[in-house]
């Protein structure tokens, strides 16, 4: 891996770090109670960092399919070739997926409504999805660029 590749996948495990705080954050406010008198304003606000969420997401997953990397991944080792298409098509399934959820989240009017339990069930579910995209491309990077196969051992 060469040093703009090095700086890329740097770039990448900072993203990654920061859109696991946004999403800790999100989370630690879906653990406090909607307040009700002032509801319509919670979910104003919750659907903005929602779509702060989603922007930051974007980028990371442009950042992520970077041809220069995915070309060099392939490079190195061809056979992962449907790990990456994977990883792609993981991008898009989350991204739909909160697209989905940001627009339920829209249709909700009251705290105590049922509606608001689904969504914040869907938000937690999106963010372990999330983590599990996450853990699996750390694998790859590792199984691509970290793999010792014991030459003159």
């Amino acid at each position: 891996m060469n040093l703009s590749e090095t700086a890329l996948t740097t770039r990448i495990e900072e993203e990654h770090r920061l859109l696991k705080q946004c999403m800790g954050d999100l989370l630690a406010e879906l653990e406090k109670e909607a307040p009700e008198d002032s509801f319509r304003v919670w979910k104003l606000h919750f659907l903005w960092r929602l779509r702060d969420f989603q922007n930051q997401l974007l980028k990371h997953f442009d950042l992520e399919e970077e041809r220069e990397l995915i070309d060099d991944v392939l490079r190195v080792a061809p056979q992962y070739a449907g790990r990456i298409e994977r990883q792609k098509d993981d991008h898009r399934r989350i991204l739909a997926d909160l697209e989905h959820t940001i627009d339920m989240l829209k249709g909700v009017e009251q705290a105590s409504s049922s509606r608001l339990i689904l969504v914040t069930g869907r938000i937690r579910n999106l963010m372990a999805s999330f983590d599990a995209h996450e853990r699996e491309e750390v694998r790859l990077v590792q199984d691509v660029y970290y793999q010792d196969y014991g030459v003159g051992d």
